[in-house]
């Protein structure tokens, strides 16, 4: 079964995270996968807009943290964090077609951080916010560096340092997302969206896509990810996450 789907429907290309047993949490091979899909929408002069969800009743539960951790040596995390993770997060920023989030549930870590690195994001009525890495102790949230953008400072800060979830509502109120609606009215926002977009020339949305990217680069967004990647490596971490993990294996029915 593949880690990330792509599907194409009238002039949009849906890119869906594809580990339900998992949550969709992301791996390198989830990763690598995006990149490809986002390039290949990128070059398809039909496609108008490009859809990042999920498959199941999560969006995305994070990183997956045995991958993660699977990192011995402060390159490898390096490696990891800026060919998996960063260079995702700059070709969602770098797209010539814009990019739209749909939140099909609970998200929590690194979804989050997708949401707020997309151009525009809406979320079914039972989705909740997580940035968990502060409350399980794995390092600095990516979301301190790109959220800034989007959500204010205090309400970033409290997310960030108390791991505490938000509902979809309260997300709107956070400048996270756009809307909250049905599951099954999902499909017509995105063809209406379609047709909104359509009526844009494309040399245009590059141009705007263009000065929203150059904007985010003056914000210096990539020092958290080496932070993230020094802090992974430390033993204590390690540990402290070993612990967790061994914890979840036990816990299970």
């Amino acid at each position: 079964m593949d880690k990330v789907l792509f599907i194409v429907k009238n002039k949009s290309a849906w890119i869906v995270l594809n580990r339900p047993e998992k949550l969709n949490s992301l791996d390198r091979e989830s990763w690598i996968l995006i990149q490809e899909y986002i390039k290949r929408a990128n070059d398809d002069s039909n496609i108008k807009l490009i859809v990042l969800t999920g498959s199941g009743e999560v969006f995305c539960a994070g990183e997956d943290l045995n991958d993660i951790f699977s990192s011995s040596t402060i390159n490898e995390s390096l490696t990891l964090f800026y060919k998996y993770v960063l260079e995702t997060f700059e070709l969602i920023l770098k797209s010539s077609k814009p990019i739209l989030t749909v939140v099909n549930g609970p998200s929590y870590g690194v979804g989050v951080e997708l949401v707020l690195i997309s151009d525009l994001a809406i979320a079914v009525e039972n989705s909740c916010f997580m940035l968990s890495q502060g409350r399980l102790g794995i390092g600095p949230a990516i979301a301190l560096g790109i959220g800034l953008t989007s959500v204010p400072r205090k309400k970033l800060l409290e997310m960030v340092l108390t791991g505490k979830p938000i509902t979809a509502m309260e997300a709107i109120e956070a400048g996270i997302i756009n809307a909250v609606m049905k599951r099954d009215e999902v499909e017509g926002y995105v063809e209406r969206l379609v047709e909104d977009l359509s009526l844009i020339p494309d040399s245009l949305v590059r141009v705007i896509k263009s000065i929203n990217s150059k904007y985010m680069e003056l914000l210096d967004y990539k020092t958290v990810f080496r932070e993230l990647a020094l802090y992974i490596v430390n033993e204590e971490t390690r540990n402290r996450v070993k612990h967790f993990l061994e914890r979840k294996i036990h816990n299970k029915p």
